[in-house]
């Protein structure tokens, strides 16, 4: 399945997937995407869709008020 990322949140850089193996927690593979540029990224979570939903969340503009 092929996942569409939005742009980094904070610098507009491009996402990019990342995953490692964790032994300790029975073998398990941990997700994660980060912003080439700036770093930023997600949590680590164990399904590639709740990943990317979390990524391409983002606040709804508000109106500040005084």
């Amino acid at each position: 399945m092929s996942y569409k990322l939005k742009s980094c949140p904070f610098c507009g850089g491009k996402a990019r997937f990342g995953q490692r193996l964790n032994l300790e927690k029975g073998c398990k593979f941990e997700i994660w995407i980060s912003c080439t540029t700036c770093k930023a990224s997600t949590g680590l979570l164990a399904v590639r869709a709740e990943v990317v939903r979390a990524w391409n969340r983002r606040t709804e503009e508000t109106e500040i008020h005084d």
